[in-house]
């Protein structure tokens, strides 16, 4: 015969174990309540006390920006860097955008790099690498170029004249891109790199016009030798020694010529002056 009291005897104790769960425990309930209450106050009181922190931060004149040390600069002047960076004006210095105010520098001519730095509690420090030429470039008017062939500034007489004019390029085909017209300032630096150490009868010293040629080619001009040397786009050292060789030789021979062209790896040739 089946005994069925140790199965009800199970069923009632579940039955009494739901019960006691459903019981609503006030106590405990006050308790959790007080403990999110608490949690939420320390919340509210640390972000009210962080917002009026920032706001004693960025609005007390102590941390307002009341000098500003700069190094670097030679050609942009003081007043045209602070008003880039909009610092003209009063500054907070935890407020100050610096990557905004980095922008804005980056876009004056002679800008090729700037740094920002915070020097804390009122202070900011601007280092400046500014663009250097090598030689100008005629586009309906001269500008500067530097080695990476920047067109960066407009010539003027304070920052001075004495450099090699590079002319031949079109200002419009310039400005819709033209890959030619960049090849060919590339070469033309090519060229001046090469001039910096050298020391014959075309050097850095007396280069004074290099003319970017259609074809690629490049023509030199130099003080005392008067003439135009014609030297192609490529191989421009050994083309250079050949031509300066041909120049000796007419002077011994008192030959005067109207110009000389060395753009061919094998020979030179040369246009008498009647």
């Amino acid at each position: 015969m089946k005994d069925f009291s140790e199965k009800k005897k199970r069923k009632a104790a579940k039955k009494e174990r739901k019960k006691k769960a459903r019981t609503f425990n006030i106590k405990t309930f006050l308790k959790k309540c007080g403990s999110v209450a608490l949690t939420l106050a320390v919340i509210i009181a640390l972000s009210a006390g962080l917002h009026y922190s920032w706001l004693f931060l960025s609005t007390a004149d102590y941390f307002a920006i009341s000098e500003v040390f700069i190094e670097g600069n030679d050609k942009i002047n003081r007043n045209t860097l602070l008003r880039a960076a909009g610092l003209n004006k009063k500054r907070n210095i935890f407020t100050f955008d610096l990557a905004n105010a980095g922008k804005k520098l980056e876009a004056l001519p002679w800008m090729k790099a700037v740094k920002l730095e915070r020097q804390f509690p009122h202070s900011l420090k601007i280092i400046v690498l500014e663009r250097a030429p090598v030689a100008m470039i005629n586009l309906e008017g001269f500008y500067y170029v530097d080695n990476e062939g920047y067109i960066f500034a407009e010539a003027d007489y304070k920052s001075g004249w004495d450099y090699p004019v590079m002319r031949g390029i079109k200002k419009e085909r310039l400005l819709e891109g033209d890959k030619k017209s960049f090849e060919s300032i590339s070469r033309g630096l090519e060229f001046l790199s090469l001039l910096k150490e050298r020391r014959g009868t075309v050097s850095l010293k007396n280069l004074s016009e290099l003319v970017l040629e259609e074809d690629g080619g490049l023509t030199v001009y130099a003080v005392g030798v008067g003439i135009p040397l014609h030297l192609g786009g490529e191989g421009f050292e050994s083309r250079l020694v050949r031509a300066e060789k041909v120049l000796a030789d007419l002077g011994r021979k008192g030959i005067k010529a109207k110009e000389i062209a060395a753009d061919f790896d094998d020979r030179v040739f040369v246009k008498v002056a009647i």
